[in-house]
C-alpha cells in the first residue's frame, strides 16, 4: 500500500503476529518510495537481491522486548512491586480517671501596655495572662476585640485608639461564668 508521510510517499506493509502472552500485535513497516521522474525513461532490468528473512523475526523480538520493558517500567512506577508493610497491632488505650481538682480562681494580669502610656500608633497591642483557654475581651473608646488565651493562659490582641485620652478595659471570662476586669488609660497622640 502506498501512503503519504511527512510529504513523502512511503510503502507500508502490515504484519499480524502473536506475542508470547497470546496478544495480537500488528507491526507496520514503512519504506520510502523513490520519487517519480516527470519523464519516464527506460530503466534497465536490475534484479534486487531478496531481503533477508531475518528481518521479521528480529522485529518480533524487538517488539516483545519493548512490551516487556514498558510493562516493567509501568509496574514499578505504580508500586506493584513494593512490599506491603505490616500494620502494627493496636495498642490498648489507657483511660485516666477524671481529675477532681478544685477549679483555679480566675485572674487577669496585663503585661503591655502600662496605664498612662503614650501611644504613637492608632493600633495598640494588648498582652497579658489569665486562665488557659479563656475568652478575653478588650474594650476601647472606639473598638471591641475578642481573643482566646492559649494553653498557657497567654493572650494578645490589638485594639484601635481614638485621638486623645482612651480608656481601655480588658475583661477575662472563665468557664464557670466568673469575670475579671482591668482598666487603664492610654493617650494616643499621632
Amino acid at each position: 500500500m502506498v501512503a503519504e508521510k511527512n510529504g513523502k510517499n512511503v510503502i507500508t506493509r502490515t504484519f499480524r503476529e502473536v506475542d508470547f502472552l497470546g496478544r495480537v500485535v500488528y507491526i507496520q513497516l514503512m519504506d520510502p518510495v523513490p520519487p517519480v521522474a516527470p519523464v519516464p525513461t527506460p530503466v534497465p532490468s536490475v534484479s534486487l537481491p531478496p531481503r533477508p528473512k531475518v528481518r521479521l523475526p528480529f522485529l518480533i523480538v524487538l517488539g516483545v522486548a519493548t512490551v516487556i520493558s514498558g510493562s516493567v517500567i509501568a509496574y514499578t512506577q505504580f508500586g506493584l512491586f513494593q512490599t506491603a508493610k505490616p500494620t502494627p497491632p493496636p495498642q490498648p488505650i489507657a483511660v485516666a480517671p477524671a481529675a477532681t481538682s478544685t477549679p483555679q480562681p480566675l485572674f487577669l494580669t496585663l503585661t503591655s501596655p502600662k496605664s498612662g502610656e503614650l501611644a504613637v500608633n492608632e493600633e495598640m497591642l494588648v498582652k497579658g495572662q489569665t486562665l488557659p483557654n479563656s475568652t478575653v475581651v478588650i474594650y476601647s473608646n472606639t473598638d471591641e476585640t475578642d481573643v482566646e488565651s492559649d494553653a498557657s493562659g497567654n493572650f494578645e490582641g490589638t485594639t484601635l485608639l481614638a485621638t486623645g485620652s482612651n480608656s481601655l478595659v480588658v475583661t477575662a471570662f472563665s468557664d464557670t461564668g466568673e469575670e475579671k476586669s482591668v482598666s487603664l488609660d492610654i493617650v494616643y497622640n499621632p
